[in-house]
């Protein structure tokens, strides 16, 4: 009986102890090249939900939903766009402006990137989580 009831009680705190993670920590997927060589497409992260320790060089996930930027072909046409989804990148820069702590984020992959060249700096608000573990599989790019 008192084994029962061990169990039962680990088996509690397994299960809490998977709700606080779950609480702390979600799994992203990542879409296209534009964080090449560090992230490939396809490869899933794992994200530890926003903290205050952001660090310049660090990988963050923000929520980019509605930041408008600009998409130039060639360098010759350009056109405004809105950004939708979320997105991983490098941390390039941290300052405050307007009252608010932003991030200059970049891609990697600088030509194959649309980053703060285009839609400027995101704000704390944005920002999901950082980096804090990747998988070793990686994705579609890195098949031959």
């Amino acid at each position: 009986m008192t084994l029962i009831i061990g169990v039962g009680c680990f088996g509690a705190a397994a299960v809490a102890f998977a709700v606080l993670a779950l609480a702390r920590y979600r799994v992203y997927r990542v879409y296209g090249i534009s964080m090449l060589p560090a992230l490939d497409n396809g490869q899933a992260v794992l994200v530890r939900k926003k903290t205050r320790g952001i660090a310049v060089g660090q990988l963050v996930v923000f929520d980019g939903d509605g930041l408008p930027y600009v998409d130039c072909e060639s360098g010759s046409q350009c056109f405004p766009k809105e950004f939708s989804g979320t997105a991983v990148k490098r941390v390039v820069d941290i300052r405050v402006e307007n009252g608010g702590i932003v991030f200059e984020v970049l891609g990697d992959n600088r030509a194959a990137s649309i980053d703060s060249r285009n839609f400027g700096v995101i704000s704390f608000e944005r920002v999901i989580g950082v980096v804090v573990g990747r998988t070793g599989l990686h994705g579609a790019s890195s098949q031959k």
